[in-house]
């Protein structure tokens, strides 16, 4: 945490944990902003990680499940690197800078993983990863009315998730990209780490509200959005998340690419991800049962709702067509109909 962040965010009275903060306040009151206003969101615990260099497209896209080829420099998204089965070995956002340069945006942690697992890969390309060593900075902006902020920020908002472009605040140049990590349109904001004060004072001025990780979280779990490593991880394939986010159809040969085509046109995978509301505590790893108790789903990402709590869960096709409800840990488990967004 560099000295500037932590002044910053002492003075919000930011609650951190492990370089996280989780909270400012009152959890459901973050919950509200998201839910109603903008919330202002520190995201320099993510990990990035350039790849540069010549080579480093046609190195990208022959190991990637997302047509790197074809993405132009302001654009991007999700990417997947995948093992035979089809199966996740890594799941990060892939930015595209220009002609040489990108850009990986993923969880914490995962950026070492990032370069292990591509590096394997590396016979001699023209390309380098380049991990982030402090000199970047990120806060997000979430929520309903998180254009109109960036707006009066003097910042254009990118159309379409993945599309990102520069602007300056307060003489300051930075990145804005877009990242829907709930139900409305989200952004981040790269900028260098010593703008971190004026950054954050010019969003709180455009009308931004602190919040921590635990509510946005909780909005991208009552969206049915998946993340990494909770849905996205190696005990799961792409299209169990309900969509082809991720996924270029059509693209040449990537690890995984014939179990991938054989499922999109079976048109049936494994499992299904759903959105849960169960009426008591839970948590991620308890198994969902039928009527008979026989097991037909695990929770991935739970978020507490009073005395109950709003979940995602992976559940077998047969037992997701069938609608439930399910048990789990002693409560009821209701599938919450409506469209899963799965990005």
């Amino acid at each position: 945490m560099h000295a500037d962040r932590d002044s910053i965010l002492k003075e919000a009275g930011a609650v951190v944990d492990g370089g996280v903060v989780r909270r400012f306040g009152a959890v459901d009151v973050e919950r509200a902003t998201l839910a109603d206003g903008v919330g202002l969101v520190d995201a320099d615990h993510r990990d990035r990680i350039g790849v540069v260099g010549p080579d480093a497209e046609s190195f990208l896209d022959r190991l990637l499940t997302v047509g790197v080829k074809t993405m132009q420099p302001g654009q991007g998204g999700r990417a997947f690197l995948l093992d035979a089965r089809g199966r996740i070995q890594l799941a990060f956002d892939l930015y595209r800078l220009d002609g040489e340069s990108f850009v990986t945006d993923a969880s914490p942690g995962h950026g070492a993983e990032i370069i292990e697992k591509l590096d394997m890969f590396h016979f001699g390309e023209r390309l380098a990863f380049e991990p982030d060593a402090g000199a970047e900075s990120a806060l997000e902006l979430h929520g309903p009315r998180a254009a109109a902020a960036l707006a009066a920020m003097g910042l254009e908002a990118p159309a379409q998730p993945g599309d990102h472009a520069s602007g300056a605040v307060a003489e300051v140049t930075l990145r804005i990209v877009r990242r829907d990590r709930t139900a409305a349109p989200g952004y981040v904001l790269i900028f260098p780490a010593g703008a971190y004060p004026a950054i954050w004072r010019a969003a709180l001025t455009a009308g931004a509200r602190p919040v921590g990780f635990d509510a946005l979280d909780a909005a991208r779990i009552a969206a049915g959005r998946p993340a990494h490593p909770h849905e996205l991880g190696p005990h799961a394939s792409p299209l169990e998340m309900g969509g082809m986010d991720g996924i270029t159809e059509g693209k040449g040969c990537y690890p995984g690419q014939e179990v991938i085509e054989r499922t999109i046109a079976l048109g049936r995978p494994a499992r299904r991800l759903m959105r849960l509301s169960i009426d008591r505590a839970v948590a991620p790893g308890d198994a969902l049962t039928d009527e008979a108790g026989k097991a037909v789903g695990t929770l991935t990402s739970v978020a507490p709702t009073g005395d109950g709590a709003v979940a995602l869960a992976l559940i077998k096709h047969r037992a997701a067509k069938a609608g439930g409800p399910w048990r789990v840990g002693g409560g009821v488990a209701q599938p919450v109909h409506g469209p899963t967004e799965a990005a």
